[in-house]
């Protein structure tokens, strides 16, 4: 028995390529989902890249306890644009 899911899952594009990779771990019921899309440097455009970034926590049931997303957006190698999203959520019974 795996304590810790893996995945992983990659899709390269003629531009650039998406990458997807999740995590949950069934001892501290918390999973990550990381998302990184890059798109290649070209003659006219510099490199870009943006990362998303979900953290879930879960209760006993298996009920989302609080989520955290953190969205970047690179370009040339410089962040542009950041946002990070907190939920609590209640208790369900």
């Amino acid at each position: 028995m795996k304590i810790i899911k893996r995945t992983k899952d990659v899709v390269k594009t003629d531009t650039g390529k998406n990458t997807v990779k999740t995590k949950y771990n069934k001892i501290t019921k918390k999973g990550v989902t990381k998302e990184k899309d890059v798109t290649y440097k070209d003659k006219n455009s510099p490199r870009i890249k943006y990362v998303g970034k979900e953290v879930v926590k879960r209760t006993k049931d298996s009920n989302w306890k609080s989520s955290k997303s953190t969205k970047k957006l690179y370009s040339g190698g410089k962040k542009i644009k950041s946002s990070i999203d907190f939920k609590i959520y209640d208790k369900q019974k």
